[in-house]
């Protein structure tokens, strides 16, 4: 195989090693700022909506609660909205087929406090979310604990027991299929810049390696069979300023004095 192929194949392999891990770590970066920004706003929705709705749970009015809950549902992004109570029942949801259903414990919403032999009492921001897949897509779902605080157990209207530290749950699903989009789109993007970059730069390195290497290798190697086949007038036709002129001076030179010796003996 010539060497300006194997330097070629091998210029190809670090390049397309290098360039397909660039890729991998760029878009994997990408897709988890992308996400994390996704899961902060949705952070904030979560905590606006229990602002929205924390007057009228204290008062109990359900009809504000349910249509605070329709107006945030209407929202583009917005999967489902719901409020289990501490037993696992829907109280209150954007879903009528949902409306006074329980889960169990071992739901996936429930695990989230209950994975361990003793509930928790707090999550950390990490753990509050999760992903999970509906309808063909992935849905960023966030559990945001609705506490138990003075204004709820010394409310009249629905007493609760103050030893109460956790109420219900609020659980908000949102659609992460226009992200799933953008980073499908970014991860194409990204491909084909990287493809268009090896094969510029391949060409250009072969168009280099056949002007600089392969071309004047050939003129040495067509030089030397010439004169090793007894063509001593032979002049190896390359005019450059590098190494390989050199070593085409350097034969020439050497060539010429075959050529005297053999003339100086013939005499």
């Amino acid at each position: 195989m010539p060497l300006g192929i194997k330097f070629f194949i091998a210029l190809f392999l670090v390049m397309f090693v290098g360039l397909a891990t660039f890729t991998f770590i760029n878009v994997k970066s990408e897709a988890d700022d992308l996400l994390e920004q996704v899961e902060l706003a949705a952070l904030r929705t979560t905590d606006l909506i229990k602002e929205s709705t924390h007057y009228s749970m204290l008062i109990n009015r359900k009809e504000d609660i349910h249509q605070i809950f329709q107006n945030f549902s209407q929202m583009p992004g917005f999967d489902a909205i719901r409020i289990y109570d501490k037993e696992g029942e829907v109280i209150f949801t954007t879903r009528p087929e949902e409306a006074s259903t329980r889960v169990t414990i071992n739901s996936e919403a429930c695990q989230v406090c209950h994975r361990y032999p003793e509930p928790l009492k707090a999550l950390a921001t990490k753990e509050r979310h999760r992903i999970i897949t509906a309808d063909g897509h992935r849905v960023l779902a966030l559990i945001n604990p609705i506490e138990n605080e003075p204004a709820c157990y010394g409310s009249g209207c629905h007493l609760h027991p103050d030893e109460k530290f956790i109420l219900g749950v609020l659980d908000v699903q949102m659609s992460l299929a226009t992200v799933d989009a953008d980073i499908a789109s970014s991860r194409r993007q990204t491909i084909w810049a990287s493809v268009i970059l090896v094969i510029s730069v391949l060409l250009v390195t072969g168009f280099l390696i056949w002007t600089l290497i392969r071309a004047p290798v050939r003129k040495l190697t067509e030089g030397t069979r010439a004169i090793a086949q007894g063509n001593l007038d032979y002049i190896i036709p390359l005019h450059r300023k590098d190494e390989i002129g050199e070593l085409a001076n350097s034969l020439d030179g050497l060539f010429r004095k075959a050529l005297c010796k053999r003339g100086a003996r013939t005499e």
